[in-house]
């Protein structure tokens, strides 16, 4: 399957006119094979029935379409066009470039896979902002999971995404009491909670309310993000930037470009909240793993170009020299030679790149149990 933060960036990078395809009904294009056929067959009142084409929902039905719309783009992929499953994207850098591609259309912007793409640009699609502005206050836990959801799509622009959401997030988790009658019930019933266990702690009160209203107001405002240009960033007139924000319960990154720290524009935006080993962690140390989690989560982008990190602990630029290591520094600095990374020190005054994750919630309103931040080292 293909990445799809791969195909947009690409897409966006690589492209000032666009077309795109929807292959109509695909999977029912590919023919099963006459030795599986029977391994579709249905109970129906009109008898057994059996797939000749390859049916949606069976579990290798999406590798299979996206290997056929692969073998299809051989030789184009990558050079004028990208596939998800049965979506494909063409681009040309100018009209008589894109009608050797397609022949069809001439698209300054064009929607893809939930993303509005422009030549260097990355936006999302203001239908699915509006369903997020116009999602009334959740009145049971299956609503808040749509709205969750809702917000995962948007994780990519919205700065500090999973420390506002942690308050809503812990209306679906377990009060400590029944903490361990929760992890029982998902042994037992092989992570398949039943209908009827009410274990859940469902109280959405006005911490909820206003941290939901937080995040209403965060997407209505979300920036246009944009792509990293390889070359002018090997030819060095081009600089990409990892800007972090640390608190004792989570963290918030993003990668930036621009030619210095005064002009960066956004290109991806990361948060997540701390566990509770990690916030007993030091300062440099919380600081040290959001670089780490930065760049490992964002490898696809910053692997093999100059990444310069800002940090406003002054003893992380000289973590890569030191000798007397933890167990756990030592992980985190195999993964830390993997990429060319400058760390540099900025004081907290001066830092104005950190403005763009300034938006908090207080750490008191904050759960003491929320979606964490996995170690890259236990993964």
């Amino acid at each position: 399957m293909g990445n799809i933060q791969d195909i947009l960036h690409h897409a966006a990078r690589c492209g000032k006119l666009f077309a795109k395809l929807d292959c109509k009904d695909a999977f029912f294009q590919t023919l099963m094979k006459d030795e599986d056929i029977h391994k579709t067959a249905i109970t129906t009142p009109l008898g057994l029935l059996e797939w000749v084409v390859m049916p949606q929902g069976i579990r290798n039905a999406p590798a299979a379409q996206q290997q056929c719309i692969n073998e299809a783009l051989q030789g184009l992929a990558g050079e004028c066009c990208k596939a998800y499953v049965d979506d494909i994207i063409i681009w040309g850098k100018d009209a008589r470039d894109l009608y050797r591609n397609c022949s069809q259309f001439y698209l300054t912007e064009t929607s893809f896979l939930g993303h509005i793409i422009r030549p260097g640009q990355i936006l999302p699609d203001p239908t699915k902002i509006a369903c997020i502005e116009q999602f009334l206050p959740p009145t049971t836990p299956k609503a808040l999971h749509s709205f969750l959801g809702l917000l995962n799509y948007l994780r990519d622009f919205v700065p500090n995404l999973a420390t506002h959401a942690s308050v809503l997030h812990a209306c679906l988790l377990p009060t400590v009491a029944t903490e361990k009658t929760y992890f029982k019930h998902l042994k037992e019933h092989k992570g398949h909670l039943p209908e009827s266990w009410q274990g859940r702690r469902w109280n959405f009160g006005p911490a909820e309310q206003v941290a939901f209203d937080a995040l209403r107001c965060a997407v209505s405002t979300v920036p246009c993000l944009a792509t990293i240009d390889y070359d002018a960033v090997k030819a060095g007139t081009l600089k990409v930037f990892l800007i972090m924000d640390v608190s004792k319960v989570g963290m918030g990154a993003w990668i930036g470009v621009g030619t210095t720290k005064e002009n960066v524009q956004p290109v991806a935006y990361d948060s997540c909240s701390f566990n509770s080993a990690q916030r007993n962690y030091s300062t440099h140390e919380r600081e040290l793993l959001t670089i780490v989690h930065a760049l490992d989560h964002w490898r696809l982008f910053l692997y093999g170009i100059p990444v310069y990190a800002f940090t406003d602990h002054f003893m992380l630029k000289w973590f890569l020299g030191q000798c007397n290591l933890s167990p756990h520094q030592i992980c985190w600095l195999d993964i830390l030679k993997d990429f060319d990374v400058c760390i540099e020190y900025i004081k907290g005054e001066h830092n104005i790149l950190a403005d763009h994750l300034s938006r908090h919630i207080s750490d008191d309103t904050l759960p003491p149990t929320d979606p964490v931040l996995p170690d890259p080292c236990r993964e």
